[in-house]
């Protein structure tokens, strides 16, 4: 299950790790201005502050669906997550651009193994190592093999 590598979803008593509390956009952004908020250039992209590292992101995202994915839907829903941190933080990172070119990367659905190995090697690669050594910090069964997708 996905909540074995990503954490569970907490019950309001209990908080387990997530993914989440260990991604650090900083380290894989590109280094900008202060924490000027979002400016559009016109096509309706933006270039979102990152609300994690308080620094402009060089690459055009579109700052509403940065922020449906960060923070998530008005509403739950019975069938979904409400939002997706980990969407966010590539997002964040890659812009609309760098998302389009790695999912072009990865072939056709259902994505098969070569397919998402062509995808894990479009992501920026300290994206990819921060999300491998922070799910082994969740995934304690898996983390040897979690390691071995970082040598490919």
């Amino acid at each position: 299950p996905i909540a074995l590598f990503v954490g569970a979803l907490p019950p309001a008593e209990h908080q387990p790790p997530r993914l989440d509390d260990y991604l650090d956009p900083s380290c894989c952004c590109a280094a900008g201005t202060n924490g000027e908020s979002s400016s559009d250039d016109g096509d309706g992209a933006a270039s979102a502050s990152h609300p994690l590292d308080g620094r402009r992101n060089s690459v055009a995202v579109d700052a509403e669906v940065y922020d449906l994915l960060l923070n998530g839907r008005k509403h739950d829903s019975k069938f979904d997550l409400r939002n997706s941190p980990l969407a966010a933080f590539l997002y964040g990172i890659m812009g609309d651009a760098g998302v389009e070119a790695a999912l072009g990367k990865m072939g056709p659905v259902p994505m098969t193994e070569e397919g998402a190995r062509a995808l894990l090697q479009a992501l920026p690669r300290t994206a990819v190592e921060m999300i491998v050594v922070n799910c082994t910090k969740i995934a304690i069964t898996r983390a040897d093999r979690l390691m071995e997708v970082l040598g490919t």
